[in-house]
């Protein structure tokens, strides 16, 4: 099965699902009472988030199969992968779905999705940063000289 094909109905089951965790988030602002905030530049930002989470996603999907690992693992990866999107960051799969919760929550301009987005950042980055302790025991070297060029968050040319 070609890579693309193999990595497409996780991804867009995830990216459906943001979606209507942001969706559930407006009707949660309307029990509440709080405004939209639905804007033309949130619009755009956050089309262009949702976009760049997805390519995100995909292409470190395309990368764990290309590995031969598997993509859903509450615990860290046999393999170190540090080639493809992973040269550029190291997190690309947890920051690709934290790009489409946030795309998703400016899009439809929810207050109550936007503090989720930012509940979720607060856990990705602990969870990363236990399992980066894990990866150190694991790797060794190798993984302590991969952090040290590849940044947790961002990206790096």
């Amino acid at each position: 099965m070609q890579p693309l094909l193999r990595a497409l109905p996780f991804n867009l089951a995830l990216l459906v699902g943001t979606y209507a965790i942001a969706w559930g988030a407006t009707l949660a602002d309307a029990q509440l009472g709080q405004p939209s905030l639905v804007h033309p530049v949130g619009l755009v930002i956050g089309a262009l988030l949702v976009a760049l989470g997805l390519r995100l996603r995909l292409l470190a999907t395309i990368a764990y199969y290309n590995h031969e690992l598997v993509v859903v693992r509450l615990r860290p990866q046999q393999r170190l992968v540090t080639s493809g999107i992973f040269a550029h960051l190291r997190n690309p799969l947890l920051q690709g779905w934290w790009m489409l919760q946030a795309g998703w929550g400016l899009v439809l301009g929810t207050p109550t999705g936007l503090l989720l987005v930012l509940a979720l950042g607060v856990t990705l980055d602990l969870w990363v940063k236990w399992e980066e302790l894990t990866l150190a025991a694991e790797f060794g070297d190798e993984y302590v000289a991969y952090s040290a060029r590849t940044p947790r968050w961002g990206w790096q040319r």
